[in-house]
This record gives C-alpha cells, sequence and structure tokens, in this order.
C-alpha cells in the first residue's frame, strides 16, 4: 500500500563543537491523498531529540539522526515515515596541559637564555595557543602541529607562565583553568 506522506532525503548537519547545535533541516513532505501531516520529530540515537539541545561528543557523536511524520486522514492515524538515519558529527573540545616536568633551568653571563616548556594537547592538530607571561603579556603560538610541543622564551628571572586558550583544526576552541607553570633559573657558577 502508498504511504499517505513522503518524505525527502535527510541533509546531513554540518560537524559542530561540543557545546555547540545541530543546524537541522526538515526534510521535504510529500502529501498523497490529502492526508493531514501531524506529530513530526527529530530522533537522536533512537531517542527523540530537541533540536535546541546542545551535544556532547561522548553522548551524541556518529549516532544516527532521523526524522519522523504521522500522516492520518479523517482523523484517523494511518502511517508513520521515518528518513532513512544519518550520522551526525561532534568534536570534541582541545585542551591544553603544560608537561609535569622540572623546569629549573641555568642562565649564562648575560642573564638570559631560552627555555622550552612543554605544552601536551588533546583534539585535531594543528592548534592555536593562547597564554600570557607574569607581566600579562599575551603570546599566541600557531600551526603547533604535534601533541607536544615546546615553548621558546628568553627569560631574564622566574616566570610564570599561564594558558589561557587552545584552537584545533576543527574550529573548536575552549579556555583552559587551572594551567600555570612556574619556571625558576639559576645563574652558573663562575670563578673570579
Amino acid at each position: 500500500t502508498q504511504k499517505h506522506a513522503k518524505l525527502g532525503a535527510l541533509t546531513v548537519p554540518a560537524a559542530v563543537c561540543e557545546g555547540g547545535v545541530l543546524a537541522l533541516t526538515a526534510p521535504t513532505i510529500t502529501n498523497n491523498k490529502g492526508a493531514e501531516v501531524t506529530n513530526p520529530k527529530w530522533f537522536l540515537d533512537g531517542n527523540e531529540f530537541d533540536p535546541a539541545t546542545s551535544v556532547t561528543h561522548d553522548e551524541h557523536n556518529d549516532k544516527p539522526l532521523y526524522y519522523q511524520i504521522t500522516s492520518s486522514c479523517n482523523g484517523k492515524e494511518r502511517d508513520i515515515t521515518t528518513t532513512p538515519a544519518v550520522n551526525v558529527t561532534v568534536h570534541a573540545l582541545p585542551t591544553a596541559a603544560f608537561d609535569a616536568a622540572s623546569s629549573t633551568i641555568c642562565i649564562d653571563e648575560q642573564d638570559e637564555e631560552l627555555t622550552n616548556i612543554k605544552v601536551n594537547f588533546t583534539g585535531a592538530a594543528p592548534f592555536e595557543l593562547t597564554y600570557q607571561d607574569e607581566a600579562g603579556s599575551t603570546y599566541v603560538e600557531n600551526n603547533l602541529t604535534a601533541s607536544a610541543v615546546l615553548l621558546n622564551q628568553a627569560l631574564d628571572g622566574d616566570e610564570l607562565y599561564t594558558l589561557k586558550s587552545v584552537t584545533d583544526a576543527n574550529g573548536c576552541t575552549s579556555s583552559v583553568t587551572g594551567q600555570t607553570h612556574q619556571v625558576n633559573t639559576k645563574k652558573h657558577a663562575s670563578l673570579d
């Protein structure tokens, strides 16, 4: 038997970052035999889904999404029609954290030394990292392609660095909190 209403193909929604909202477009409905179309619903992973809901990577990524309608004639329910499912993509937010290794360095006679500060990332490379020094100067490092990178800064004494934010190749950005790192300097011993 022919259904009273047909649904067009469902468009795969654009990928979003965790905490975002899926941009959903209802499929076209072809109404046959003068049926009334009622009760349109979205379903994600088999559960009724409100399109205004923020999505998470762990709960929603790579899960099936479909659209459903009910058609009725003269007030009597006739058919439930569902689109084929499409999977959604929800990217996890990137993270950045200082490596726990010691950051005590020795400085040379000019009282200046470059120090390496290792930062570990999760997410999709390349990364953009924003951080600050103790004086409040902000630095941005771009195209960080490894999961662990080195930041090189000239020091003339002890310095405290704070990570502020990280953005990954998916365009997902997250604020970084609780990530400060103290670099301590020591002079080389010398004979007079």
